[in-house]
């Protein structure tokens, strides 16, 4: 027999981390730490599922709904395309947490709900119930076991091999920092006005430390040059898999190359500290200057979907910043699908 059932506290709890720990495709949205750092960051509502086999977690799916119980919006996962989805150890408790997850997204309460595929998984038995989808494509860098900064520039292009060189003779230093989240928060916020890109907040940058472990779970990395901190990188680690989370460089110093020897750096650690693969992150479909920068850095592609099941058809005919408005962080619809074109 198999159990469904949200979550409890105290053993549930470590029975939860130690599962996904093991799992293979688990990743650390997955995980009890970065649920709570949402929660705190966004104040959503968290409902984590178990399924339950003799006794023992078999399956878990993490689930946010937006904090207000009128407007209820759920994702697996929101912020900025979290990879949620069900970890399982067989078929069968895989479509049990999807019947739970169907039953909630087709519920006349909930107005839309997505599940962001796992690209780290092969494709499910069965898909979530939706009606429609939205598509990114994965950029993974497969890491050598232990690789040393030299095999890593082996695996680059020769235009990134010629930025990490670059980065040398111009005297940029690279220094692992676990204390330089201000200077990640306020780098990446600078370069992401500088592209009209949307920015992790301050607080989100000032509240990671309480939540996940420094030299664990996360890792920062400072460029400079002439004693100026002049580029930033933070790094998430879970399962032997390294996130690429947040950088930036400043723009004035960009012409020396500093992101180039972060990336060396940060990513001969995480393999000799036992990743075996360093995510880039999802890219749209038309990012192809985002597409082309990954590429150059060893990365190998492929599609994943995210599958929304809308209830409510009135919210097709919101414009963008209203749907952010009403649900920040959370994905709600494509805004290609909406009725209002983008911009008007």
């Amino acid at each position: 027999m198999i159990e469904v059932e949200p979550l409890g506290r105290g053993r549930d709890e470590q029975e939860w981390d130690s599962f996904i720990r093991t799992s293979r495709g688990a990743v650390i949205y997955h995980s009890l730490a970065y649920r709570n750092l949402l929660v705190e960051h966004l104040g959503c509502a968290a409902e984590y599922l178990v399924a339950r086999q003799g006794g023992e977690i078999r399956g878990v799916l993490p689930i946010m709904w937006t904090a207000d119980p009128g407007e209820r919006v759920m994702n697996s996962l929101p912020f900025y395309g979290s990879h949620g989805g069900i970890i399982a150890a067989s078929l069968e408790i895989e479509r049990a947490l999807m019947d739970a997850w169907n039953a909630r997204a087709t519920d006349a309460s909930t107005l839309a709900a997505t599940m962001v595929a796992n690209p780290f998984l092969e494709c499910h038995s069965q898909r979530p119930v939706y009606g429609l989808t939205d598509e990114r494509i994965s950029q993974v860098t497969a890491l050598p076991s232990g690789a040393s900064a030299a095999e890593i520039v082996a695996l680059i292009s020769r235009e990134a091999r010629d930025n990490v060189r670059r980065a040398e003779r111009r005297g940029v230093s690279v220094e692992l920092d676990n204390d330089a989240i201000g200077e990640v928060s306020r780098i990446h916020r600078r370069n992401m006005l500088s592209v009209g890109g949307l920015a992790k907040s301050d607080e989100l940058f000032a509240s990671l430390p309480n939540h996940l472990r420094a030299g664990e779970d996360f890792d920062i990395w400072i460029a400079r040059r002439a004693a100026t901190v002049i580029a930033a990188l933070l790094v998430l680690r879970f399962n032997g898999v390294a996130e690429y989370y947040a950088s930036g460089t400043e723009l004035e110093h960009r012409p020396h190359n500093p992101h180039a020897a972060l990336l060396v750096a940060a990513m001969a650690h995480s393999a000799q500290r036992g990743c075996r693969l360093w995510n880039w992150g999802g890219t749209w479909l038309d990012q192809r200057g985002v597409y082309r920068f990954k590429r150059k850095w060893g990365a190998a592609d492929s599609r994943y979907r995210y599958y929304i099941q809308l209830n409510d058809r009135s919210l097709l005919d919101a414009a963008p910043d209203e749907l952010l408005t009403r649900f920040p962080s959370f994905y709600v619809v494509p805004f290609t699908a909406l009725r209002q074109p983008v911009g008007q």
